[in-house]
């Protein structure tokens, strides 16, 4: 779909010439199935009300598409900062204390790996992979450390 660009005055310009594409479909639609002509304006009206919220349907989901995808995107990318600043703290520590550094460096892995989860969560999502998800979301419980959480 792409950015819109338009600002609302564009938008607002552009709107009686999708009206009017939306009329001569359903003038060709009304002559193709005989509509009579009392029945016409009603038909008409049905017509560009059903093609508007189609389009309205259609577009709110891309637009939810690609906002899920920046999501996911800023997920991973978030969960890899915080997992290179943990590797960087248990590198630090190692040298003092080689248990705690294992303890955060395994943190870190944790988060990345959730990270990748939910971004795989959520393109299973917009690619409309729900049973799918559902089996995946099944096999894989919640796991809990100890003293973190219950």
């Amino acid at each position: 779909m792409g950015n819109i660009t338009a600002d609302f005055g564009e938008l607002l310009r552009q709107a009686p010439m999708t009206i009017n594409g939306y009329l001569q479909y359903a003038h060709d639609a009304a002559e193709k199935y005989k509509i009579p002509e009392a029945q016409r304006a009603a038909f008409y009206g049905a017509y560009i009300q059903a093609c508007a919220a189609d389009y309205h349907t259609a577009a709110g989901s891309k637009c939810i598409e690609e906002a899920l995808e920046r999501i996911a995107y800023a997920i991973s990318g978030a969960a890899d900062d915080v997992s290179t600043a943990l590797n960087n703290v248990a590198g630090n520590l190692a040298s003092q204390n080689g248990g705690l550094a294992m303890e955060v460096g395994g943190v870190g892995w944790e988060i990345t790996s959730a990270a990748g989860i939910v971004a795989e969560a959520i393109a299973m999502a917009m690619a409309g992979k729900h049973e799918e998800l559902a089996r995946i979301s099944a096999a894989r419980p919640v796991r809990r450390r100890e003293g973190h959480g219950g």
